[in-house]
């Protein structure tokens, strides 16, 4: 599918220390955030999601990072999904944040619509080369 590129992640430098989710990570593109702290309302964008978890960027910076949980809207590719995020980390970079968060009760269509971009497995048939 066009705009999602897949593929797992273990090396972790300094700034992304915070981030340690144990589920594949779907990089983004296309995909837009509305986003409420409960005093305000905020666009930004998607930069990578999970089934349990979503990585948050090009936020204002008066957006509170540190709310104990945001309501978020998430919209691309022909779809809308609401739900809660429970923030784990903040970052302040410039004139922009990045709040990476766990996805509160993820509902079965949001995971149906993360697993539709996983890259497809084949199995190697013997005598086959694997590369």
């Amino acid at each position: 599918m066009v705009g999602f590129v897949c593929c797992v992640t273990n090396n972790l430098n300094a700034e992304d220390k915070m981030e340690k989710r144990k589920n594949r990570r779907i990089f983004t593109q296309g995909l837009s955030v509305e986003i409420s702290d409960g005093i305000g309302f905020y666009k930004g964008n998607v930069s990578d999601v999970s089934t349990a978890g979503i990585r948050m960027v090009d936020l204002p910076p008066r957006l509170d990072g540190k709310s104990s949980w945001l309501v978020v809207v998430i919209t691309g590719h022909d779809a809308s999904h609401r739900m809660f995020i429970k923030p784990r980390w903040s970052v302040l970079k410039g004139t922009g944040m990045s709040i990476g968060g766990v996805i509160v009760d993820p509902s079965w269509d949001w995971a149906d619509f993360i697993r539709g971009f996983e890259p497809e497995t084949r199995t190697i048939n013997e005598g086959e080369s694997r590369f």
